[in-house]
């Protein structure tokens, strides 16, 4: 299989993730032109998030949003860019792949933290 994406890759130009993403289940704060709603961030990595939401939102959107990684008190607040939509599991259920825009230093090394300490338990 691997020689079979290195021959691919001769020809095609594949980007490939170099972040680590971890499956989580948060509850997230969305803010998108004056309006709240909520989400749930599936997975996280240091580049961005995997968003579930029921709100209809375009690619190359900004949005704001708020959420808190599991057992920390900072609560992480950010802009995103969604760079992805894909059919979510549920009827109304829509997926975003968001990329941090204009993310602070503090709440960059926090999310990068979490991952890295969540990610030596596996």
């Amino acid at each position: 299989e691997e020689s079979f994406l290195t021959e691919i890759k001769k020809f095609v130009k594949i980007k490939e993730r170099s972040d680590t993403r971890l499956d989580v289940s948060i509850d997230a704060t969305v803010q998108y032109k004056g309006t709240k709603t909520s989400g749930v961030v599936e997975n996280i990595s240091g580049n961005g998030v995997l968003l579930r939401t029921e709100e209809p939102f375009g690619i190359g959107s900004v949005i704001t949003l708020d959420f808190f990684l599991p057992n920390k008190k900072d609560k992480i607040k950010t802009k995103a860019i969604i760079v992805r939509i894909t059919a979510g599991k549920g009827s109304k259920d829509t997926e975003f792949g968001l990329r941090f825009f204009e993310i602070d230093e503090k709440y960059q090394m926090l999310i990068n933290s979490f991952i890295e300490e969540q990610s030596k338990n596996f």
